[in-house]
């Protein structure tokens, strides 16, 4: 009888365990919206040298759109097909997008009146940072998901949660 407890306790034991680290996993890397925005003003202020850094630059760019998908290459960014890749040209902004890659971000764009800074994304979710170019709200349309905007403490500045639309 001994042994067959201690199989039993071991058995529930291993299985709690293995519970709780997957409901650790779940919960860090899929914030419920209501730590979303404390966690993204956090963020913001960790990092507000390089996302104001790399935002006036794509402000102050040329082109309508760019993207710079997944960092991958620091030093150029996707113009669109007519342009194709363009470079970066300055030093500051290219340490600045490599810093925000070191902190967890993965892709900047630039489109309409926003410039979308993907801290976190799968195939269903995504939340990150935005600035408003004209110091209005962020146009939805800006976003390739349904996107819900809130409010950072700095002007300009908004945290989203997007949830990929589905034809």
């Amino acid at each position: 009888m001994k042994k067959r407890n201690r199989i039993i306790l071991l058995s529930v034991g291993v299985s709690a365990v293995i519970i709780i680290v997957a409901a650790l996993k779940v919960w860090y890397s899929h914030p419920p919206s209501t730590m979303l925005k404390d966690r993204m003003e956090n963020d913001f202020r960790r990092n507000e040298e390089q996302l104001l850094i790399v935002a006036e630059h794509c402000k102050n760019s040329t082109y309508d759109t760019l993207r710079l998908p997944s960092f991958r290459n620091a030093r150029m960014m996707f113009a669109g097909l007519e342009h194709g890749d363009v470079p970066i040209g300055s030093n500051e902004v290219s340490k600045a997008i490599s810093s925000l890659l070191r902190f967890g971000y993965n892709s900047v764009n630039k489109s309409e009146n926003s410039i979308i800074f993907t801290r976190w994304g799968n195939k269903n979710r995504t939340y990150g940072i935005v600035y408003s170019i004209d110091g209005n709200a962020p146009n939805e349309s800006s976003f390739d998901y349904y996107v819900f905007l809130g409010r950072l403490q700095e002007d300009n500045w908004y945290y989203y949660e997007g949830f990929w639309r589905y034809p």
